[in-house]
C-alpha cells in the first residue's frame, strides 16, 4: 500500500481493522476501541451485519459476537449509538 501512495493513516486503520483470526474476538474489539476512527468504521460494519438483509443469515454464535463487539465499542464511545 505504501508503494501505491496510500496515506499512512489509512494503512494504520487497515492494520487495526484486520481481524487476526486468533479466536480472541473480544481482544480484537478492544484493540479496535483504542482508535476512535477504527471504532467508527467497525461499529458501522457490525451494525450493517445486523441489518435485515444481512442479519437473517447470522447464526447465534456470530450474532452474539456482533453484539459483543457493539457493546465493547459503545462502552468506550457511547456516541456511536447515535451515529
Amino acid at each position: 500500500m505504501r508503494k501505491a501512495g496510500i496515506p499512512e493513516r489509512i494503512i494504520e486503520l487497515v492494520e487495526i481493522l484486520t481481524d487476526p483470526k486468533d479466536g480472541d474476538f473480544a481482544g480484537y474489539m478492544n484493540r479496535v476501541a483504542e482508535d476512535f476512527d477504527a471504532a467508527v468504521v467497525k461499529h458501522a460494519d457490525l451494525e450493517d451485519n445486523l441489518s435485515p438483509m444481512r442479519g437473517r443469515g447470522l447464526n447465534d454464535k456470530i450474532r452474539s459476537k456482533v453484539y459483543t463487539g457493539l457493546e465493547i465499542l459503545e462502552k468506550k464511545y457511547p456516541e456511536l449509538k447515535y451515529m
